[in-house]
């Protein structure tokens, strides 16, 4: 597996680490399960981590040296992946191992794994798990510069792959219509589901553990990075106009974000995006309705499934409110 970017093995909730990260170490830890041996390549991030970290039976990541040990934006990383691709064919070839199939994550990997199938004769599959075209449709900003570089080389690597994977029919769609994807590489494979882990459970446990067990009849939940394309400036936009247009929901709604990094050293830039987000929670006078968590919260993750479908469902003034609004 090729994953430039996204650490399978990363502290999730930081800086580029988040869903990807999460499926491509499960997907690992799955395919080893059943016999199938997965190394995962992905750039050197983290100065404490080892070059090769063995997280199960089958499993490894594989850390390798492209620029700087440390964060650098994505636009920096591209530029990089030359050399982390000329470092991944140098460790294939030391270890002589064989390898049957190359699974390319995100934009970035394809470009890597276009030129080491080439070199290897290995057939690649793709998958995206968010597409250029789709970010510029909706208007995302684009932080990193990456648009048109980025499009360019998914093109390529929607004709060159010789299977894509998509998480959806709506993704399947997106392929066929804004790429032209051959819809006979095309094969849609749902993201999967921990049941051990995602099981119901209590909503006044997931309620003490935040600290609103008793203190707003409805509870609003919010879990994952601090990133523009999440919308939580909009969510609290719409949380302080429902509670200005309905003072009597003031004390019955509050909203827990979870996720981020709440310590400057962390984080920086995460630390940077929280701080705005609390300037306009200042700004809607909702500081008495919004709770920011973090990233460290001890809680099994059901709850948190349990809340936003309880949050999300289109039925009710709540309901209705938010979603239209979100």
């Amino acid at each position: 597996m090729l994953s430039v970017h996204a650490c399978p093995l990363a502290k999730l909730g930081g800086r580029d680490s988040g869903g990807m990260n999460v499926y491509i170490r499960e997907l690992s830890l799955e395919l080893a399960r059943r016999g199938v041996e997965v190394d995962v390549f992905t750039r050197w991030r983290e100065p404490n981590a080892p070059r090769i970290e063995q997280f199960a039976p089958g499993a490894r990541v594989i850390h390798v040296p492209s620029g700087p040990i440390k964060y650098i934006p994505k636009s920096e990383v591209f530029e990089r992946i030359g050399d982390f691709t000329t470092q991944v064919e140098e460790f294939i070839g030391s270890e002589g191992r064989g390898y049957d199939l190359i699974h390319s994550h995100y934009w970035l990997s394809a470009v890597a794994a276009r030129q080491i199938g080439a070199r290897w004769r290995l057939p690649t599959i793709q998958m995206f798990h968010t597409l250029g075209l789709v970010k510029r449709e909706v208007h995302v900003e684009d932080v990193d510069g990456e648009s048109d570089m980025r499009i360019e080389i998914e093109r390529d690597a929607v004709r060159d792959s010789d299977a894509i994977v998509a998480a959806s029919e709506i993704e399947m769609d997106e392929l066929t219509q804004l790429y032209g994807a051959d819809p006979r590489k095309l094969c849609v494979v749902p993201c999967g589901v921990d049941i051990e882990l995602f099981r119901p459970q209590r909503q006044v446990d997931a309620r003490e553990t935040l600290g609103r067990d008793d203190s707003c009849e409805r509870l609003l939940l919010f879990v994952g990075r601090i990133e523009q394309i999440k919308g939580i400036d909009v969510l609290l936009e719409a949380l302080g106009k429902l509670v200005t247009r309905r003072p009597d929901l003031r004390d019955e709604v509050c909203l827990a974000v979870i996720g981020g990094a709440l310590d400057p050293d962390d984080d920086a830039s995460e630390t940077g995006k929280l701080e705005e987000l609390q300037r306009l929670v200042r700004e809607h006078g909702i500081e008495s309705n919004v709770d920011f968590i973090g990233s460290e919260l001890r809680l099994p993750s059901a709850l948190f499934v349990l809340l936003v479908v309880l949050v999300i469902r289109p039925t009710g003034l709540f309901g209705h409110v938010l979603v239209r609004r979100v």
